[in-house]
């Protein structure tokens, strides 16, 4: 990282051999600071819609048979619309381009009004994502880095207020506590926190090169207010951010009594957290997981050290998912029966008791009367005997006693 150029882009000229330094007593920087890496041209879609004839644009045709624009006309829908200069067509009205032979009458043939869609070629996107190594998880969200924190230096003094006037796309409030200059690139998107010293922080990449490249293009901008700067110093990767998911369920309760390097408490924070410890006091970040299975590392010192803790973090909590009790369980009934034997089936119940049936009782049998009369004999009745009143008793008559016929 020796002669910066002039040029903001990122070109290889800015790891192109200048004047030797005298080496310094500071760690060594990562390897990844001192390879060239070269980026391929990532196209740009750019679509116009037409209402009148002509368009207005030369074409041309490339070696590989690309029909390409090669200016405008003035005056003309296209000039109007400002088509860019070397876009290639892709499409008429949504559908592919014919044949070099029929692609004039394609275009005069096509409806009013017409939509072109070009792909321009050159633009490169700096916003590289973290590579993702073989994973044995099966997560399912897979592990993404989200931030990542880079601090680097140029090895003097600045003044920021020099700095804000001669830069663009930055900020400087002087009431601030932190006094420092803040500063915003677009291509890779990311904030860089300019120090008095000297020094800046990156956030918002995703990879260790889109860091070194936001790096890069600060110091070029600072070099033209300090041409004495000449490399980059003590670039390295301070923080990573990243978060993943489960799929499932946890019960946090479980979790947290299994493992000693956990805190949870209900009350206080509603998700878990894992302390990554490093020594005895050092601690080395940090992960919440929450009862939803997402999880969320923070404050990690590397990369690599992102990845390992995925696959920890992921042997730890799977156990004391609801997907995997279920299936633990379901595996401890299976051991419990014997082989060879079926379970028993479950009888339905039912809501109604079946009623008691009551033995049947014997029909009555048809006698006849006088076999009953010789099996009861008939009962005398006694007589009645009623006194009779005379009339002079003042008396009603009394009415003689019946008699009863005799048995003999």
């Amino acid at each position: 990282m020796i002669g910066i150029s002039d040029d903001e882009s990122d070109s290889d000229s800015f790891n192109e051999p200048g004047i030797p330094e005298v080496k310094e007593l500071t760690p060594a920087p990562p390897e990844i600071v001192q390879k060239r890496v070269k980026f391929p041209p990532v196209s740009k879609e750019h679509s116009y819609t037409f209402r009148r004839k002509p368009f207005g644009i030369d074409w041309t045709f490339t070696e590989g048979q690309f029909l390409v624009v090669v200016g405008t006309k003035p005056d003309s829908p296209a000039e109007k619309l400002k088509v860019r200069m070397n876009s290639r067509l892709v499409l008429i009205n949504g559908v592919a381009l014919r044949e070099s032979a029929r692609l004039q009458a394609q275009l005069k043939d096509a409806s009013l009004p017409t939509k072109l869609v070009f792909l321009e070629y050159g633009h490169r996107v700096l916003n590289f994502f973290s590579p993702r190594p073989r994973l044995t998880a099966n997560w399912h969200v897979y592990p993404e880095v989200s931030n990542v924190v880079a601090v680097c230096d140029v090895g003097m003094e600045l003044d920021l207020r020099k700095v804000v006037d001669n830069c663009r796309n930055c900020q400087f409030d002087p009431g601030n506590k932190a006094v420092t200059v803040l500063m915003k690139l677009r291509n890779p998107p990311c904030n860089a926190m300019v120090f008095r010293t000297g020094r800046f922080n990156i956030t918002g990449c995703r990879s260790e090169v889109s860091a070194l490249i936001a790096c890069r293009k600060i110091a070029r901008r600072i070099s033209k207010l300090y041409p004495q700067i000449k490399s980059l110093k003590n670039f390295q990767i301070k923080a990573v951010f990243g978060s993943a998911d489960i799929g499932s369920d946890v019960i946090l309760a479980e979790l947290h009594e299994a493992h000693e390097d956990s805190s949870y408490n209900k009350d206080m924070r509603p998700n878990c957290i894992f302390y990554f410890a490093v020594g005895e006091s050092d601690k080395e970040g940090t992960c919440e997981v929450s009862s939803k299975g997402k999880l969320n590392f923070m404050g990690l010192s590397s990369i690599d050290k992102f990845w390992q803790r995925t696959e920890e973090l992921y042997h730890k909590v799977h156990p004391f998912t609801r997907e995997s009790l279920i299936a633990r369980a379901k595996l401890e009934e299976g051991v419990k029966r014997e082989p060879g034997t079926s379970p028993a089936r479950k009888r339905r119940k039912l809501a109604i008791a079946p009623a008691k049936i009551e033995p049947a009782m014997a029909l009555p049998t048809i006698v006849k009367k006088e076999e009953i009369e010789e099996a009861v004999p008939p009962m005398a009745m006694p007589p009645l005997e009623m006194e009779v009143m005379s009339p002079d008793r003042g008396g009603a008559p009394s009415l003689p006693s019946p008699m009863m016929p005799s048995t003999s």
